[in-house]
């Protein structure tokens, strides 16, 4: 019924097992049956188990009896990212900035900011306005359900005193700078970043500075924007810094708050 170059190329891709046990269960159901009908009868039979193994494998041999090879994978297409039907952002509240800002400038959490230097900015002078909840002392159990005016102030009162203080720290000690090294140990003297060294250092807080509060890394456009903001202050006349260093520690002081209060930083 089927070519032997067919049957050939079962032999190859069926296993044994499998064919012994289609032969022992076809004789198993034959043998019983001698008894009640004729012989005639039973011999046709013998077939039918073997052909179903034939009908199920038989597709996979080809006209010449080889086993055809697994076709090569098509090429994969990399769907674009969906864009959101509608661009919603939540505020992060003022509990989790401030911890993101900790984490990311080194800080001791109670460090960050303090109204008076004796109230925490987020714990306590600021902690309704920046999503928090006073249930105890003011009978707020659920945060304001609508942000208000003094909320931004807030958020970059908090953002501004952290990242003063992170750079009063690294300019204050050279030695054990973290976030603004590259910076503190350019040399007071060099101009603007059209220097390559002074480029070079600009750029690589601006990695530091995405990398630590935003946790990714910063493209070539945010970076060259953080450089030529340097030179911009360097050549603003209002801004009075007597010495390379003053020009230093200003730019880093407002780099950190320029990433610091990004709506990715902000909101999620």
């Amino acid at each position: 019924m089927f070519p032997d170059k067919v049957l050939q190329c079962l032999n190859k891709i069926l296993p044994k097992s499998l064919i012994i046990g289609v032969g022992a269960t076809a004789m198993a159901a034959i043998v019983p049956m001698a008894a009640i009908v004729p012989m005639a009868a039973i011999v046709p039979m013998a077939a039918i188990v073997p052909m179903a193994a034939v009908m199920i494998f038989a597709p996979g041999c080809n006209g010449d009896g080889s086993s055809p090879a697994n076709p090569p994978p098509g090429p994969t297409i990399e769907a674009p990212p969906l864009a959101s039907a509608k661009a919603r952002v939540r505020a992060k509240n003022g509990a989790r900035v401030a911890d993101q800002f900790a984490r990311g400038l080194e800080l001791e959490r109670t460090a960050l900011c303090r109204e008076l230097g004796q109230y925490d900015c987020v714990d306590h002078a600021h902690r309704i306005v920046m999503g928090g909840v006073a249930p105890a002392t003011g009978g707020i159990n659920e945060p304001l359900p609508i942000a208000p005016v003094t909320a931004p102030m807030a958020y970059e009162r908090l953002a501004l005193s952290a990242c003063a203080a992170r750079a009063d720290r690294d300019f204050g000690q050279p030695d054990e700078a973290v976030v603004f090294a590259a910076v503190v140990s350019m040399s007071d003297a060099l101009g603007l970043s059209a220097e390559p060294a002074v480029h070079d250092a600009l750029a690589d807080v601006a990695h530091t500075l995405y990398d630590r509060l935003l946790y990714r890394d910063a493209a070539a456009h945010e970076v060259a924007e953080l450089v030529a903001f340097y030179d911009e202050i360097a050549q603003d006349p209002e801004a009075d810094l007597a010495s390379g260093a003053e020009r230093k520690r200003e730019w880093a002081l407002w780099a950190c708050f320029a990433v610091a209060t990004t709506m990715e930083s902000l909101f999620y």
